[in-house]
């Protein structure tokens, strides 16, 4: 897996970037043993076209199709400035397995997401064997963590903050 950083960085450089619209995401979903295989997707939203543009970045970049339905929620889709992350990718991770460890837990599949509300921040869903869905919002500058959710997948609850 490439940091996120070197990510933007060869993307920006490639000839496949469009270079149009702002960076707005970052996203990888997998499970826990393929973490470190696992490519970035980042995401660039252009508001003239109402679009975002996706692109995978392996090996070779791929970008896949503009879709002007992704990301939206209340038309209020922020950039993310990338020198806000102050915290290293691995450090974020290891965060999140202490507090899968602590809660005694065994992810089946990670959902991680680079996003900006209100600050940059980390949203890493933890989906776990025992059907619970465990929710960290890490702060990008800090490390610390803004919000703490667990969500038994099995009801109907909303979840509750812990």
């Amino acid at each position: 897996m490439f940091d996120i950083k070197e990510s933007y960085e060869r993307l920006l450089k490639s000839k496949e970037f469009l270079n149009k619209g702002i960076f707005c995401s970052a996203f990888i979903i997998c499970e826990p043993k393929d973490l470190e295989n696992c490519d970035w997707q980042l995401d660039f939203y252009d508001k003239k076209d109402d679009k975002v543009t996706s692109y995978i970045v392996s090996e070779k970049i791929r970008v896949l199709e503009e879709n002007s339905d992704m990301l939206k929620k209340n038309n209020n889709i922020k950039e993310i400035n990338i020198n806000n992350l102050k915290i290293n990718f691995k450090k974020v991770i290891k965060t999140v397995k202490e507090k899968i460890k602590s809660r005694k837990e065994i992810v089946t599949k990670l959902v991680i997401i680079l996003q900006e509300d209100k600050t940059t921040l980390w949203n890493i869903s933890s989906f776990t064997n025992n059907f619970n869905l465990l929710n960290l919002r890490i702060n990008s500058k800090t490390g610390r963590i803004i919000e703490e959710k667990v969500v038994p997948l099995l009801s109907w609850d909303t979840g509750q903050k812990v």
